[in-house]
């Protein structure tokens, strides 16, 4: 959910002139007659399309444990609104990788919930090898006000990037140079201590790079602190794979929850991403 940035509409609007004739009647300019039927058959084909016409639009959404996901809906152009919940995902190879994340949940509201809630929690990676002349990454959506803390040290001299978008990570993976707009940050150190706040809501990206050409092997640890949406507040709930029904004339607002990390720590099932 990145930000949309709107660009401004400017309507021009002419004079209607009408000419009255010596007998008392009126004549109506034919230009203007035409325009207005022009823009009523424009209306009528938006409302018949809409009523006959939904249109089906799918989104791919990968979430981790204490992440939630807000999107609108309008009712003018979709009737249901469904969640399947795929029992694997692809990595960067295209390779099939287990996923699927027990009690997902997918709620109702009729107005934007609040970003109230604030999940904080450690998530610890050892021994982890890179290869030479390559890379290993970690990602999270944030929302503003949320933070990262990241810690590492390795035995060999590394990169550590610090990266917002998926754009900015593919600009990364082809050495573009349009990787500036999105890098927040670039340590080439094996080791060290970073916090960063979150500006903007997008997913993010710790990427560490070993640009030798011996591997290297190290330890890193992540401490995060995740703002998360109110979901107390729902109209209506349900278990994925699941739909909910848009009714006409709503904008509702559908929010995908996983559950967080204390209560998967709480369910004995332990924290995220841990090894």
């Amino acid at each position: 959910m990145g930000g949309h940035s709107y660009g401004g509409h400017h309507h021009h609007y002419g004079g209607s002139r009408i000419s009255y004739s010596s007998g008392g009647g009126c004549t109506i300019n034919p230009k203007v007659f035409f325009m207005g039927l022009f823009i009523l058959f424009i209306i009528l084909y938006v409302v018949i399309a809409a009523a006959v016409y939904p249109k089906t639009s799918n989104k791919a959404t990968t979430l981790s444990l204490s992440e939630t996901r807000a999107m609108g809906v309008s009712s003018t152009w979709y009737e249901k609104v469904a969640v399947e919940t795929p029992t694997f995902k692809r990595d960067a190879d295209n390779d099939e990788v287990g996923v699927q994340v027990d009690d997902l949940k997918f709620y109702r509201f009729s107005e934007k919930p609040p970003l109230s809630i604030t999940e904080s929690w450690n998530t610890n990676h050892t021994l982890l090898s890179i290869a030479d002349y390559d890379h290993y990454y970690w990602s999270w959506y944030f929302y503003k006000g949320s933070s990262i803390k990241i810690t590492w040290n390795y035995n060999a001299a590394i990169t550590m990037y610090f990266v917002r978008s998926i754009k900015g990570y593919n600009a990364y993976y082809d050495e573009s140079t349009s990787l500036t707009k999105y890098e927040i940050d670039t340590v080439k150190n094996p080791s060290g201590s970073k916090t960063y706040t979150i500006a903007k809501d997008d997913i993010y990206f710790v990427i560490f790079e070993n640009w030798r050409a011996i591997g290297a092997q190290g330890n890193s640890t992540f401490s995060i602190t995740s703002k998360l949406y109110n979901v107390s507040s729902f109209t209506d709930s349900c278990t994925p794979p699941c739909e909910f029904n848009v009714e006409y004339g709503t904008d509702d607002v559908y929010v995908l929850y996983t559950p967080t990390v204390t209560e998967y720590e709480a369910a004995g099932k332990g924290g995220p991403n841990s090894e």
